[in-house]
């Protein structure tokens, strides 16, 4: 983990995004931190994740979603709150859409499946459908 984060902030320092400078990192769990030099939003998450293979986003919920190959699993990050949360899968995850009605489809591999997730009304994670 030390090597992913310390390469993470050399990637991040050297890319200062609008010369925003990096001021601190942490991680915990699969998720790195990353304090930024700005008014607002100063905190950053990224998913630690090499095989993270698709990312969409839902423009209703404001929210990201990063399928997860190895993990099974999705990643969800609120881009309001920049809280996020983790929802495991039958299989392993691949491409990812999302519905008008704002639910999640994705495909997976082994086993073969398209799964679609729907939002649960009093949680931030998702429920698969039946």
């Amino acid at each position: 983990m030390c090597l992913f984060v310390c390469l993470a902030v050399t990637a991040i320092d050297k890319n200062k995004t609008d010369g925003v400078n990096v001021l601190g990192v942490t991680s915990v769990d699969d998720e790195l931190f990353v304090l930024l030099g700005r008014n607002n939003n100063q905190v950053a998450v990224y998913v630690n994740g090499r095989n993270l293979r698709d990312m969409t986003s839902c423009v209703r919920h404001k929210c990201l979603y990063m399928s997860d190959y190895d993990n099974k699993c999705i990643h969800r990050y609120d881009l309001a709150s920049s809280a996020t949360s983790k929802s495991s899968l039958p299989g392993k995850p691949c491409g990812l859409s999302v519905t008008p009605s704002c639910n999640l489809l994705v495909t997976c591999q082994w086993p073969h499946k398209l799964v679609v997730l729907s939002k649960s009304s009093h949680s931030s994670l998702f429920k698969i459908k039946n």
